[in-house]
């Protein structure tokens, strides 16, 4: 999940990524390549340099756009944009505590809420009423008030907005969350890189003082976890937020119907057994 620290472009262009400079990134190798990874050590700036990035890459693709209305125009971020220095960005399942929301005082109390936010802001515009954007997915790590070895939960899920007008309409249809289902050998999910902890039995047979980059090649958690969603669907799904999920990855959007699966879903062909099944049902 990282970026090489050696840029090899030929034989005489061989230099030191600048990206991976001391402060800024971690390190480790990953099939035999040295290689950083970028994030700030405190998860709240992390996530706001990573908004940044994203407003920074939404900015250059509306300067290259079709400006035509009749136009959808599509943008898509990468899975694991929103994945913090150490890792998953961690939560913790409180009573009082919102996890997507924000609480009675108006402020955020954790990471995810930063990140909806400043999504959801970012698509508040009547530039991008004709556009759809993907903004790749975020990485967290649910912590459970439990004493066992097994109270870490895995969630990996998209992020989907059309833009709009704020001047014309609400944000009422335009918010989606996309929960993804499989786990892929590449999927890194841990709240730290490196741990013989509790976290890491979660998705290893076996714990290794080692880091976690050589050990998420080969992680035993099949499937993301559901809790979160059952736990906060009504938070999720009433004002203000007004997100709908989707679950079987299919959504329409202005009468054009899609599908939307992350990566081993596609595989995995999880919108096409749910649209078979339905067929089926209602033969």
């Amino acid at each position: 999940g990282g970026a090489p620290k050696v840029i090899n472009n030929t034989d005489e262009d061989i230099h030191a990524n600048p990206e991976c400079h001391d402060g800024w990134s971690v390190e480790g190798t990953v099939e035999g390549e040295s290689q950083c990874y970028m994030g700030h050590e405190n998860t709240t700036q992390d996530v706001y340099d990573r908004l940044a990035v994203m407003k920074d890459a939404v900015e250059r693709a509306y300067k290259v756009s079709v400006r035509s209305d009749d136009t959808l125009k599509v943008f898509v971020a990468p899975e694991f944009f929103f994945r913090g220095r150490q890792g998953a960005y961690v939560v913790q399942q409180q009573e009082t505590e919102h996890v997507f929301a924000k609480n009675e005082n108006g402020d955020c109390d954790n990471e995810i809420c930063h990140i909806l936010q400043g999504l959801q802001d970012m698509v508040a515009d009547a530039r991008f009423k004709d556009w759809l954007f993907l903004f790749g997915t975020v990485i967290v790590s649910e912590e459970l008030p439990t004493e066992d070895d097994y109270d870490y939960l895995f969630y990996n899920f998209g992020l989907l907005y059309k833009g709009y007008d704020p001047a014309e309409g609400t944000h009422y249809g335009k918010r989606f969350l996309i929960p993804k289902r499989y786990v892929s050998t590449s999927d890194f999910l841990t709240p730290r890189r490196s741990d013989s902890s509790k976290a890491t039995l979660e998705i290893f047979e076996t714990a290794k003082d080692e880091p976690l980059q050589k050990l998420a090649l080969q992680p035993t958690h099949k499937k993301y976890d559901r809790n979160l969603w059952y736990a906060y669907k009504d938070e999720l799904a009433s004002q203000p937020m007004d997100y709908i999920m989707i679950e079987y990855g299919w959504l329409q959007m202005d009468g054009i119907t899609m599908t939307v699966e992350i990566c081993l879903d596609h595989d995995l062909r999880s919108a096409l057994t749910a649209f078979l099944v339905d067929s089926v049902v209602q033969e």
